[in-house]
């Protein structure tokens, strides 16, 4: 089983915190928990493997942990000694034992890493694993499986790239150089966007339905992700030195291609819109103009914005309608018949009342 060289060292830095001397309250607090997981567990009388008392352990700390960082770094050390079940963690599939351990050992490589930039780096390493885990959904077994690794994955994806997004833009509120992360962010985020749309296509046809709106949500929040990347880079680009007009230019240029390719087979007028400002984005480009060009590509995006929340408006309403109709139809029914009985009434009696004059 090969490790990526971050894995590695994340293993080492685990390995050197036997070192590490807990308080003694913490000690008493979780010798009493981890008791009463034993008795409750004894009572049953069967066989527990390793993989499923660390399910139990993991859990067990998420409820009740005092110092989260430092705790599971320590249980990691005290509790699975074998370096095979790290590793196989960070080869776990929502569903499996290990993959809440999977998710602890992210959570502790950022909390052990103080350098901004590689800690941002992390968490778009966090994010392409979840891209990665969506990859291989298809492959399980039942499409009961797949919708609820769909819940999982899509909603960790949505978490680690907010934070992603949260970080650089804490960054940029301090004035930190972030050109060079945000240019990595933009880039990286619409890689993550492509896949999510193009792997969607390989789960099981029954579940499409139930996934759908969480696969949407989790494409959607990469593509803002890339967008706000975007922007923040060009602002930069204004405010740092040393950031060469060509890194600029070719993002921008792959930003024209993205946005083309998105509104290619849209059919409403406010496409049209978005096509000048593309043209425009190009002139000033080529009069390497670029502060002008990204502008007239945020007018773009904007406009494409405006049209999708429009489509999720129409959508819902045509949701609310289909849920609406049958009730009020039955409704108009019982109107026209008690209508139509009025109506009968009436005429019988005006009927008596001719015939008794």
């Amino acid at each position: 089983m090969h490790l990526k060289k971050s894995d590695r060292e994340t293993i080492k830095k685990i390995k050197l915190l036997n070192q590490i001397t807990p308080r003694k309250e913490w000690k008493d607090s979780f010798r009493a928990l981890l008791i009463s997981e034993i008795k409750k567990d004894a009572c049953r009388k069967e066989k527990i493997s390793l993989i499923q008392y660390t399910g139990i352990f993991i859990e067990s700390f998420r409820l009740k942990l005092f110092q989260p960082a430092v705790s599971i770094l320590l249980v990691m050390v005290l509790f699975l000694s074998s370096s095979f079940i790290v590793n196989a963690a960070f080869y776990s599939m929502p569903g499996d034992n290990l993959y809440d351990l999977k998710i602890a050992l992210e959570k502790a490589q950022i909390t052990i890493t103080f350098d901004e930039g590689k800690k941002a780096e992390l968490r778009m390493d966090f994010a392409s694993n979840r891209i990665k885990e969506f990859e291989k959904i298809a492959d399980l077994s039942t499409p009961l499986e797949q919708q609820q690794a769909v819940a999982v994955v899509t909603k960790k994806f949505k978490e680690d790239v907010r934070s992603i997004n949260e970080h650089i833009f804490d960054l940029d509120q301090k004035k930190m150089p972030v050109f060079s992360l945000a240019k990595k962010v933009d880039a990286k985020a619409a890689e993550m966007a492509k896949n999510l749309t193009a792997n969607r296509t390989k789960l099981s046809p029954t579940i499409i339905d139930q996934v759908e709106k969480a696969i949407d949500e989790a494409v959607l929040s990469a593509e803002d992700a890339s967008d706000s990347a975007f922007k923040i880079a060009i602002n930069s680009y204004d405010e740092e030195e040393n950031i060469s007009d060509d890194e600029v230019s070719l993002m921008i240029q792959t930003r024209i291609e993205k946005i083309e390719e998105e509104i290619k087979d849209i059919k409403d007028e406010r496409a049209d819109a978005v096509k000048e400002r593309i043209e425009n984005a190009k002139a000033r480009l080529s009069e390497n103009n670029l502060r002008g060009a990204a502008d007239d590509l945020d007018l773009a995006q904007e406009i494409i914005d405006s049209m999708a929340e429009d489509e999720t408006t129409e959508n819902q309403e045509q949701d609310q309608v289909s849920l609406i109709t049958p009730t009020t139809t039955i409704n108009i029914g019982q109107v026209l018949g008690e209508a139509t009985s009025t109506v009968e009434n009436a005429v019988e009696t005006t009927q008596i009342l001719i015939e008794i004059k």
